[in-house]
C-alpha cells in the first residue's frame, strides 16, 4: 500500500481563510484589529469559521508581512479586514484600482506561501 501525500490547498483556500480572518479579527482583541472595519454594525457579525490558533498565525503572518512590504500589507488588511472595494483602497493608498488588486494578490501570494513553508494542515 502507497502513502498518499495530502495535496496542499490552492491559493483560493488561502484567501479563504483570510476571508475568516478578517472576520476573525474584528471580533478578536488582536493589535491590527484597531484598523476599521466597514462590518455593518446593524447586525451582529457571523462568527468566522476559523480557530483561534489558525487565526493568530495568519495574524502573526499579515504582520510580518506588513513590515516587510508595507503597503501589501496595508491592502490585505485593508481588503480582507476592512472589507474595502479595490477603488477605495486604491484611493487611500494613491495608485490605480489595477495596482490595488496586484497588491492584493501578491500578498495572498506571500501569505500562501508563509502557509506553505509552515507546513499549515487543513
Amino acid at each position: 500500500m502507497t502513502a498518499v501525500a495530502r495535496r496542499r490547498p490552492p491559493a483560493e483556500d488561502s484567501e479563504q481563510l483570510l476571508v475568516e480572518w478578517g472576520l476573525w479579527l474584528s471580533k478578536s482583541r488582536s493589535p491590527m484589529s484597531g484598523y476599521r472595519s466597514t462590518w455593518s454594525t446593524d447586525s451582529p457579525l457571523p462568527d468566522p469559521a476559523i480557530d483561534d490558533d489558525t487565526a493568530a498565525m495568519l495574524d502573526r503572518s499579515v504582520a510580518r508581512l506588513r513590515s516587510i512590504h508595507r503597503q501589501q500589507g496595508e491592502a490585505l488588511l485593508m481588503y480582507f479586514h476592512g472589507r474595502l472595494s479595490y477603488r477605495e483602497i486604491a484611493a487611500r493608498l494613491g495608485i490605480n484600482r489595477n495596482q490595488a488588486q496586484q497588491l492584493i494578490r501578491q500578498a495572498v501570494s506571500w501569505i500562501d506561501g508563509r502557509l506553505d513553508a509552515q507546513r499549515v494542515n487543513f
